[in-house]
């Protein structure tokens, strides 16, 4: 019986129109105008909990007043000498509604129980606009929000829509005191920024700058910078003009596009830098925006830096030091194209050329030309090469495995064995098997045990859920008197591949013919990689390998 009566007790409860719930002190917008004031009471309806039904408010709603709601359809203005310091709390703008802040003082957005404010539609902050407080708006998404001509944003935003930043031929805008996420897309339309000591803003979606008509200023207090912490993209695809960026940036993320860059405000050392907007010019300037990864893209036939190709200038080529740089080539140039992929100011001082890893296809030789950095084209196509799904890299005296899984679900386990003799293998670890719905994983696993006086070998054995096992080829790292040997080749005339093992960093793998002339270049991680020789003609050929500019080891080949 208590039972029936707990179930009809919540089938009534579950009865009871939603409503009921959260709308005991709530307000919502019902008029037909294109556009009304805040402060208009007609506009606005209240609902009465005891006639359960909406009815003609008799004032304009404040943060007191619960809920309010501005409908599909209705837009509403805050501005005039009445709005002053008015508080308000829990808006929801739905979709299609707006809300624009045109007010000369400051409203005050509260901090109260719910959602402060929430945007499915538009909210807009314009001339004269002022809006602060403890509170936080949410822009969701499908929702914009804009402020532009001195509009003053002084709250908390996390963004899941749209927001447009400044308009052209008006004045900036300021940001003051306030935390801004984007998570989505934030448009840069154009006029300068102005952001207050304790202003700060994470980008993890996309920092688009659209502007066409100046340059572009993000300015701040210099002795209390500002900070921009970008976790995504900060793409210029307006025009080649300046964007200075006198706040802090630590950019985790890519910066790229056109133009040129200036961080006078200071940088750090991450994230990557991807010149171009298919393709372009970017200038990385005064301020030292050093990347550990740049992305260089050569896109069509024509050979002309940001026409055809991307080009990075930075402000000196020591800059580039420690730096991966990644090409990709689309173009059909003929033979001995030149491409200054990256060049430096003008007027700095080369005291040393610095170090970098530059993954190029193998028909692209790489060399530094005054301030340049040149790639020129050796050979019509590249020769194929496999980078490898498992690879073994010494590490202070310990073995650091690397392999990949794509679309693996039947997969249980996988044994690391580890051998010395490369006849007995022994297992030493067992990793689970991770399962996506789709795409690639990656593992790795970190052996302390290595043998400093032997060859090392080591081999994955994949377990099935069925139980049944497959083992991958071996990788080896091989030591001499307790030294690591950073390079080993083995050719392969029967599978006509040459199998190369790395074991250092900035090496670079040249391979000549007997007249000394160069046909391919090779930038080799560590780790195991195969170059597939079947497109070369039968002959001898020589291969010579450098570290750091250094050369160490000279190999012949002779293919049949």
């Amino acid at each position: 019986m208590k039972r029936a009566f707990r179930c009809l007790l919540l089938s009534v409860i579950l009865s009871i129109p939603a409503l009921d719930f959260f709308a005991q002190d709530a307000y919502r917008t019902n008029f037909s105008t294109n556009a009304a004031q805040w402060t208009n009471t007609e506009i606005w309806q209240r609902f009465d909990p005891i006639k359960k039904t909406w009815v003609a408010a008799d004032h304009y709603p404040t943060y007191l007043d619960g809920i309010i709601t501005i409908q599909a359809g209705d837009s509403v203005v805050i501005h005039g000498s009445d709005t002053v310091r008015m508080i308000i709390d829990e808006v929801v703008v739905e979709a299609g509604g707006s809300l624009t802040f045109l007010n000369k003082g400051a409203i005050i957005l509260n901090d109260g129980a719910g959602d402060d404010m929430i945007v499915n539609g538009r909210m807009h902050i314009g001339p004269g606009g002022t809006l602060r407080g403890n509170g936080r708006i949410q822009i969701n998404a499908g929702g914009a929000f804009s402020i532009k001509n001195t509009g003053l944003l002084g709250v908390a935003l996390n963004n899941n829509g749209t927001m447009y930043w400044g308009s052209a031929g008006e004045a900036g805008i300021l940001l003051s005191g306030c935390h801004i996420v984007n998570n989505a897309t934030c448009i840069w339309m154009n006029g300068n920024i102005t952001m207050d000591s304790s202003a700060t803003m994470i980008n993890s979606g996309l920092m688009r700058i659209v502007a066409t008509a100046s340059n572009l200023l993000c300015t701040g207090n210099k002795k209390l910078p500002a900070k921009i912490t970008n976790k995504g993209t900060i793409i210029n695809t307006g025009k080649d003009h300046t964007v200075d960026f006198q706040v802090k940036v630590d950019n985790n993320g890519t910066i790229g596009g056109v133009g040129t860059f200036l961080f006078s405000g200071g940088s750090n050392s991450g994230g990557i830098i991807s010149p171009g907007a298919s393709p372009g010019h970017l200038t990385v300037g005064p301020g030292k925006l050093r990347s550990s990864i740049i992305n260089i893209e050569i896109a069509t036939t024509g050979a002309i830096a940001g026409v055809n190709y991307d080009q990075l200038t930075v402000n000196s080529l020591e800059d580039l030091a420690g730096a991966t740089i990644n090409i990709t080539d689309q173009a059909a140039d003929s033979i001995n194209t030149e491409y200054t992929i990256i060049n430096a100011m003008p007027g700095n001082t080369i005291r040393s050329y610095p170090e970098v890893v530059v993954n190029a296809p193998s028909n692209l030789a790489i060399s530094f030309k005054g301030n340049r950095l040149v790639l020129t084209k050796i050979a019509a196509d590249p020769l194929p090469v496999s980078w490898g799904g498992f690879k073994v890299v010494a590490r202070e005296n310990k073995a650091v495995l690397n392999w990949n899984t794509l679309l693996d679900q039947h997969t249980s386990y996988f044994l690391i064995e580890h051998s010395t003799n490369a006849i007995t293998y022994a297992p030493v670890a067992r990793i689970d098997a991770r399962h996506g719905e789709s795409g690639e994983t990656q593992y790795s696993y970190t052996f302390p045990g290595v043998d400093i006086f032997k060859t090392n070998y080591f081999r994955i054995k994949r377990v099935s859920d069925d139980g049944k096992s497959r083992s991958s080829a071996p990788r080896n790292i091989m030591f001499d008197k307790g030294r690591v040997i950073g390079f080993q080749s083995d050719y392969n005339p029967e599978s006509d591949e040459l199998n190369l093992n790395i074991q250092t960093e900035y090496l670079r793998a040249y391979l000549a013919d007997t007249a000394g002339k160069l046909l391919y270049e090779f930038s080799l991680q560590p780790g195991q990689h195969t170059v597939y020789m079947d497109a070369l003609p039968a002959g001898v050929y020589r291969m010579n390998v450098s570290v750091k500019g250094v050369m160490v080891e000279a190999k012949q080949i002779v293919k049949h």
